[in-house]
């Protein structure tokens, strides 16, 4: 994984777009105000649609079997 770049407050504000655009495919930002780091922009880990029939069989194995009453 890359070091995150480095842009300040304003860089932010001007060319929001932009950074927005290279976050989405996986760069990382640290956002700065007077030097000091006060936040980082990352992309989101994105969400798997879809499972595979073993990764499935797999996870329910691992799943607590629910306590049903008896009919």
């Amino acid at each position: 994984m890359t070091q995150p770049v480095a842009i300040n407050q304003r860089d932010l504000r001007l060319r929001s777009r932009e950074i927005m655009d290279a976050v989405e495919p996986g760069e990382s930002f640290t956002v700065t105000r007077e030097g000091r780091d006060i936040r980082q922009l990352v992309p989101l880990p994105r969400r798997r649609r879809f499972v595979s029939r073993a990764d499935f069989a797999a996870s329910s194995a691992e799943a607590a079997t629910p306590d049903l009453p008896v009919p």
